[in-house]
C-alpha cells in the first residue's frame, strides 16, 4: 500500500553555468563534486558556523545544470543569501518560481507511477516529465516526490499518513522541526545531507569538528506518549530540556512527537513531562508496522 499526499509548495531555483557544479560544492553540505547527471540528493544549507539555515532537494540535471527544491528558504532570500559568493564563479542562479510538490511513500510506489503513466526513476535518482520531475525521497515510505507534475488523488487522509511516516522516521521539517540556532548533528541529518571528504564548503569547519569531537549538547529524539501529546516545553526532572514541534496520533491512540533535547533527555527510556503529561523518549527511527507503530 502507498500513502499519496499533496506536501506544501516549494520554492525551486536552478544554478545554470560552467561553474555551477563547483560553486554548489563549495555552499552545500554534501558532495556534489561527485554526483552523477540524473542523480539526486539531500543537503543543507548552512552558514560560516554550522549552523542550519535551510534544506533542499538537490538534483543534477546536466553537468552545468542543478535544480534546487528549497525547504526553508525562499528562492528571493536564496538569491540574496548566495548570489555575494557568486564572485568568479561563471554560474547563474535563476529563480524556476513556486511549484507544486506531492510525495507517494510505500512498497507500491512504482505501481502507482506505472499506473499514472508516469516513469519510474533509477535508485537515488530522477526523472524529468517536461518541466517537472520524477525523482526518489524517502519520507519515511521508501517512495519517489513529484514536482510540478499534475496533481494525483491522495489516498484518505494521506497528508496525515505522510505526516506519521515523516516523523516515526525521524525527518525534521525545516524551519518546524529546526531549534534555532542549530547543527545539523542535533537534528538527525548527519548522515542523510552531510559528507566529510568533499573538500571545503560554508560552515564546514565546525561541522568537521563536532563530528571530530562528537559532543553536541542536544539530539534529535522521538517523544511517546499513551494519550494526547501536548505542543510544550519537554521537562526532564526540573529542567526544560526541548519543546515539541510535531506531532502524530498513532493507530493505538498513542501520540508520539519530535523535540531536539538537551542530553540526556534524549536517550531512549528516559521519563520526560510535557505540558504536565507524562512521556518518554524513543529512538528514532521508530518502528513501523505498516502505518502503525509498535513501541
Amino acid at each position: 500500500m502507498s500513502v499519496v499526499a499533496t506536501l506544501a509548495p516549494r520554492d525551486v531555483v536552478d544554478l545554470v553555468g560552467p561553474d555551477s557544479r563547483r560553486f554548489a560544492n563549495g555552499m552545500f553540505t554534501n558532495n556534489v563534486r561527485d554526483l552523477p547527471v540524473g542523480a539526486s540528493q539531500r543537503s543543507a544549507m548552512t552558514d560560516d558556523r554550522g549552523r542550519l539555515v535551510g534544506l533542499m532537494e538537490l538534483h543534477a540535471l546536466a553537468d552545468d545544470h542543478f535544480r534546487l527544491v528549497l525547504e526553508g528558504l525562499d528562492a528571493e532570500a536564496f538569491a540574496e543569501r548566495y548570489e555575494r559568493y557568486v564572485v568568479f564563479d561563471d554560474v547563474d542562479i535563476q529563480s524556476v518560481g513556486r511549484c507544486t510538490l506531492q510525495t507517494v511513500q510505500g512498497a507500491d510506489a512504482t505501481s502507482f507511477l506505472r499506473d499514472a503513466g508516469l516513469p519510474v526513476p533509477p535508485p537515488g535518482g530522477h526523472v524529468a516529465v517536461g518541466d517537472g520531475l520524477v525523482s526518489w525521497r524517502d519520507r519515511g515510505g521508501e517512495g519517489v516526490d513529484l514536482l510540478q507534475l499534475a496533481l494525483h488523488p491522495e489516498t484518505p487522509h494521506g497528508a496525515d499518513r505522510a505526516e506519521t511516516l515523516r516523523i516515526a522516521a525521524g525527518q525534521v521539517r525545516f524551519p518546524d522541526d529546526v531549534v534555532r540556532p542549530g547543527l545539523p548533528h542535533e537534528h538527525g541529518l548527519r548522515d542523510a545531507v552531510l559528507h566529510f571528504e568533499k573538500g571545503c564548503y560554508l560552515g564546514q569547519e565546525s561541522i568537521h569538528r563536532i563530528d571530530v569531537m562528537g559532543k553536541p549538547r542536544r539530539a534529535l529524539a522521538g517523544v511517546l506518549c499513551q494519550g494526547e501529546l501536548p505542543v510544550d516545553e519537554v521537562r526532564h526532572g526540573d529542567a526544560v530540556v526541548g519543546r515539541i514541534t510535531s506531532k502524530t496520533c498513532l493507530a493505538d491512540g498513542r501520540e508520539l512527537g519530535l523535540a531536539v533535547l538537551k542530553k540526556p533527555a534524549n536517550e531512549p527510556g528516559a521519563a520526560l513531562l510535557v505540558g504536565g503529561v507524562d512521556a518518554r523518549a524513543v529512538a528514532l527511527p521508530f518502528a513501523l508496522e505498516g502505518l502503525s507503530r509498535d513501541a
